[in-house]
C-alpha cells in the first residue's frame, strides 16, 4: 500500500505545498516529507482528517491495483453527481498514463471518455441554469436563447449547426477500415436518418446486410422509410421482420 505516493498525488493535484498541508494537519513539514518518501505513515487517528481534507475515502489514500482503481473510477461516474476537480485531474492522469503504457487496451480510454462525458453533462447543466437566468433578466436576449439551446441539446436556426457531419464522417471512415463492425452501421444510420440523408442511410443498410442478416436489417430499412415519409413501405419492411 503506497500511501506516500497517493498522498503526494492528492497534494500536488491541488497545488498545495508540504508546509501548507502540514500546518492544516497539525504536523511538521518534515513529517509530511517522510510520509511521501514512504519512510513513515501518519498516525491512524489522522487518517479521517486527511481523507476529509482531500475529499476522498480513507482507503483511497492507499495505492490500489490498476483494475481496482478503474473500478473505483467507474463507480464514481455512476454514483457521484458533481466531481471534485482535483480528483478528476488525478484520475485523468492515471487513465492517460495507463493507456499509453498499454496501447492495445481500450479500457482506460473508454473510461476516460465516460468520465469526460459526465463532466460535459455537468457543464451543460450549469450552462442551462446560467442561460435561463440571463433570459429571466432579459426575455429578448438572443445570445442567451442560443446558449440555452446549446446547453439543452436544442437545434439552432442554421441547419448546418446541428447536423452530425463530423460524426458521420468518423463512422464512414471507421466502417471503411472495419466493414464487419456491424454495430457501427447502426450508429451511422441513426445519425444519417436524423440529418435526413436517407439515400446514404439506405446504402449503409445494404452494406450492413453483407455482414449480418438479423432483424436489424429490415428494422432499419423500415426506420429509414418511416422518417422519409414512406409509411406503407416502412410497414412492409417491419412486417417482413416479424415474419422472419
Amino acid at each position: 500500500m503506497e500511501f506516500g505516493k497517493q498522498f503526494k498525488e492528492l497534494r500536488t493535484a491541488r497545488g498545495l505545498t508540504q508546509e501548507t498541508v502540514a500546518e492544516k494537519l497539525g504536523v511538521t513539514g518534515q513529517a509530511v516529507s517522510r510520509w511521501e518518501r514512504g519512510e513513515t505513515l501518519p498516525d491512524i487517528s489522522l487518517l479521517p482528517e486527511i481523507s476529509a481534507y482531500f475529499g476522498v475515502t480513507i482507503d483511497a489514500l492507499f495505492a490500489l491495483s490498476d483494475d481496482t482503481r478503474m473500478d473505483r473510477i467507474q463507480n464514481m461516474i455512476w454514483d457521484v453527481r458533481v466531481f471534485d476537480p482535483a480528483v478528476v485531474e488525478t484520475e485523468r492522469r492515471f487513465l492517460i498514463e495507463k493507456g499509453m503504457k498499454e496501447p492495445e487496451n481500450p479500457k482506460p480510454y473508454t473510461l476516460l471518455a465516460d468520465m469526460e462525458n459526465h463532466l460535459a453533462k455537468q457543464c451543460s447543466e450549469r450552462a442551462e441554469l446560467a442561460a435561463k437566468e440571463a433570459i429571466r433578466r432579459d426575455p429578448y436576449n438572443r445570445e442567451a436563447y442560443g446558449e440555452l439551446s446549446n446547453a439543452m441539446g436544442g437545434r439552432a436556426a442554421d441547419w448546418y449547426c446541428w447536423t452530425h457531419h463530423r460524426l458521420i464522417g468518423f463512422w464512414k471512415e471507421h466502417i471503411k477500415a472495419h466493414p464487419d463492425a456491424s454495430r457501427a452501421y447502426l450508429y451511422l444510420i441513426d445519425v444519417l436518418i436524423d440529418d435526413q440523408r436517407f439515400d446514404e442511410a439506405r446504402e449503409a443498410v445494404k452494406e450492413m446486410a453483407k455482414h449480418e442478416m438479423t432483424f436489424r436489417v429490415p428494422l432499419y430499412e423500415g426506420n429509414i422509410e418511416w422518417f422519409a415519409g414512406n409509411r406503407d413501405l416502412a410497414m412492409q419492411h417491419w412486417n417482413r421482420m416479424c415474419e422472419q
